[in-house]
């Protein structure tokens, strides 16, 4: 044996309120109990034979074509569910018989009073092969806690089915984009993503021009597989005072079959069009905003060779393709923290992007930046405004760089602001919550 390792068992869904003991039955059939019918239930045996995740399932056998009812033992919700939409998901593979099924959702208070169930209507469970069958229910008002609760009607006799991989989280919108105004970026949530599948994410303008979003390992071009139910992507190229949507498309590198997303438009917002930022694809921490003294005037060298033949009154031209903008960006830094930063940004000497509002006459540029005059505006000594000149040269934008840090929410935010982990616990229902600052009430 080599490569041992114990790690905490995963949840089945991003925010689920079942834990993995009441989700995949690793270890028995948990908090499950039959309500009503002549179906029996038990883990699988034996190892191996039945599991959509891990190595067991629960069985569900009935002797007789009637229906009969399951359900989870009760788990809390997210403070302030009540109103809010659910959904359960389970997985399924038939291996006797027939069925049908009715997928519910018994909710319960503060004080566990039964407040009743939501279903939807019965349908037949289909067949061969296992299946995620889902269901959508909103909580009744007062709602603190829930149990999953499936009525299951065998067709005929001596049916068997095996359930694993259940699920009961809050059902929120499968993509959402949110703009951030300190970092001048986007934040895009994915849910509900197909673990296996190869993603390709492009921000789309209002022209129809799609360009393909960097994620953690480089541009997200179709070469990278899902590994998570859910992905949360910041988007630090989006432009500045422009409306974007997000484009999603999934590969079954099995099937070849695709499915493609859609989010609604936000804009990245700019409030002082003499400002501009300077950001680092791969290093977004290193981000920063100057004070615009003087844009480029720019040049576009070209190399060429010119040829005077005797006899011959104009010259023969050689040339090549003309290259791209040259010139010398000018800039304030107004305080000593602002010039750290630029000095923090300038130092690795990787390729940055300039952006600039829009109407300046400047599109988006990933530029390099050469050799930088840092220097003195007048004044006293203790004057903090320096004046910066940056020589640019326009380059391609880098395909393989990943994204390596945030420039908003990080580890160190949390550390600063909470005591203990136990206090994070507390404090937020789940890790998405955590990564958003969405508080519990709050």
């Amino acid at each position: 044996m080599e490569q041992a390792v114990v790690t905490a068992a995963p949840a089945m869904r991003a925010g689920t309120v079942l834990p993995y003991a009441d989700a995949s039955f690793e270890q028995g059939v948990a908090g499950w109990t039959k309500v009503s019918g002549v179906a029996t239930i038990a883990r699988s045996t034996p190892w191996g034979t039945y599991a959509l995740d891990g190595s067991y399932a629960l069985t569900m056998s009935s002797a007789t074509a009637t229906a009969s009812t399951i359900r989870s033992a009760r788990f809390p919700l997210p403070a302030g569910s009540g109103g809010l939409g659910f959904r359960v998901q389970f997985g399924e593979i038939v291996t006797a018989g027939g069925w049908t099924t009715t997928r519910g959702i018994r909710w319960y208070d503060a004080a566990d009073t039964d407040l009743g169930v939501t279903t939807a209507a019965a349908t037949a469970v289909p067949a061969p092969n296992w299946w995620l069958l889902s269901s959508d229910q909103t909580a009744p008002a007062g709602a603190t806690q829930a149990a999953v609760e499936l009525t299951l009607t065998a067709t005929t006799t001596s049916s068997t089915i095996q359930l694993d991989r259940v699920a009961l989280w809050q059902a929120l919108p499968l993509i959402t984009s949110v703009p951030q105004a300190t970092s001048a970026s986007i934040t895009v949530t994915l849910r509900e993503l197909d673990i296996g599948d190869l993603i390709t994410v492009y921000r789309v303008t209002d022209d129809g021009k799609r360009t393909l979003v960097r994620g953690p390992n480089g541009l997200l071009d179709g070469s990278v597989t899902v590994t998570s139910d859910l992905m949360v992507i910041e988007d630090y190229e989006a432009p500045l005072l422009t409306p974007v949507s997000y484009r999603v498309e999934f590969l079954d590198p099995v099937t070849g079959g695709v499915q493609t997303r859609t989010g609604s438009q936000v804009t990245v917002p700019h409030p002082d069009v003499n400002e501009a930022w300077l950001k680092d694809p791969g290093a977004p921490q290193r981000n920063t905003k100057v004070l615009v003294k003087t844009a480029p005037n720019w040049q576009r060298a070209v190399e060429q060779a010119a040829y005077r033949v005797a006899g011959r009154r104009n010259a023969v031209v050689l040339s090549d393709v003309r290259g791209g903008l040259e010139g010398e960006l000018v800039v304030w830094t107004r305080t000593d923290t602002e010039r750290a930063a630029l000095h923090w940004l300038l130092d690795p000497g990787h390729v940055l992007l300039w952006q600039a509002a829009p109407g300046m006459g400047v599109s988006d540029m990933y530029v390099s930046v050469g050799q930088i005059t840092e220097g003195r505006v007048g004044g006293p000594a203790t004057e903090p405004w320096r004046e910066w000149s940056l020589p640019l040269t326009e380059v391609d934008m880098p395909t393989t760089v990943g994204v390596g840090g945030s420039a908003g929410r990080t580890w160190r935010d949390i550390l600063t602001e909470f005591a203990s982990w136990e206090a994070v616990r507390d404090e937020y229902a789940t890790w998405e919550d955590v990564f958003l600052d969405r508080r519990i009430g709050g």
